[in-house]
């Protein structure tokens, strides 16, 4: 199998694993392997071992910060190889993804924070950008807004673009270290990630907390709308958990399954509201345990 032959080939030797590192982070397209491998590196080996591949896999970063291109290797190592290490030693621990997927949305809510405190006109630009496209769409939509509307309108899409964007970013890095718990699975414990996967579950602190966050958007406070993409994200994933179980114990088929996440990745493209009925399926799984109260056996 490719997968368990190119974890044993990182796994072989220090030397690999630098350089496969090194390699894939220069490479634009590839660039999300360098963090996957830090992950795998971390999960089998422990802390030390992933931290120096870590710091390899960075200096294709510092060399685009040294360039001036800070924003971008600022992303490339503060949502790849950091939280990767980071969440791959509490995966390794824990061998829990919803411990996970908590501590990267707080990752994520402090990342945000810190942007907004750096750059305090961003919003306003995003807003200026926002309302600059408003024209144009009214237009194919037909649909014509008055002054307030459309600045109304601007001002809660702007607060929010933030939130998706590093709501994206997190995703990415969960999908990072996804792959490299798969390439762990593949090369060493077979079916380890694909049992993970489907028990996914929120705790009631979170969806306390989660609840409690929806309810403060009425307060109109910008960054409450920022926040909710990223409180959302792990609800979203943990739902997604939630499906995957419930059509498994139905002995869907592989097709199925491709057509289920097909259905997913269209549903983040094009329309991620509809995404929320995930969200709101891991809510009630909280307190339901859906999958607790199936006698069907998983398949």
């Amino acid at each position: 199998m490719l997968a368990k032959r190119f974890a044993l080939f990182i796994l072989k030797g220090r030397f690999n694993a630098y350089i496969l590192a090194v390699l894939f982070s220069a490479l634009p397209i590839l660039s999300w392997v360098s963090p996957v491998i830090v992950g795998l590196v971390t999960l089998r080996k422990g802390a030390t071992e992933g931290l120096v591949v870590l710091m390899w896999s960075a200096l294709v970063g510092v060399v685009m910060g040294v360039n001036g291109n800070w924003m971008l290797a600022v992303t490339m190592v503060g949502f790849g190889s950091i939280p990767v290490w980071g969440l791959a030693l509490l995966l390794k621990r824990t061998q829990n993804w919803s411990l996970v997927l908590q501590l990267i949305a707080v990752y994520a809510i402090a990342a945000l924070t810190i942007v907004h405190f750096a750059l305090p006109d961003l919003h306003q630009t995003w807003m200026k950008m926002i309302m600059a496209k408003l024209p144009g769409l009214e237009k194919r939509v037909g649909v014509t807004l008055t002054a307030a509307e459309t600045k109304l309108l601007a001002n809660r899409a702007a607060s929010v673009v933030g939130g998706l964007q590093v709501a994206g970013a997190a995703v990415t890095t969960l999908i990072e270290l996804f792959f490299a718990r798969g390439l762990e699975s593949a090369a060493f414990q077979p079916g380890l990630l694909s049992k993970e996967a489907r028990h996914v579950q929120m705790n009631i602190i979170a969806s306390v907390i989660a609840v409690g966050l929806f309810v403060l958007t009425g307060s109109g406070y910008a960054f409450t709308y920022s926040l909710m993409p990223i409180v959302a994200m792990p609800f979203v994933l943990s739902g997604v958990s939630v499906a995957h179980d419930l059509l498994a114990r139905k002995g869907t088929t592989p097709i199925m399954f491709c057509f289920f996440y097909t259905l997913v990745v269209l549903m983040l493209v094009f329309v991620p509201p509809f995404l929320l009925v995930f969200a709101l399926l891991a809510l009630f799984d909280v307190f339901l345990n859906f999958r607790l109260r199936l006698a069907s056996p998983a398949s």
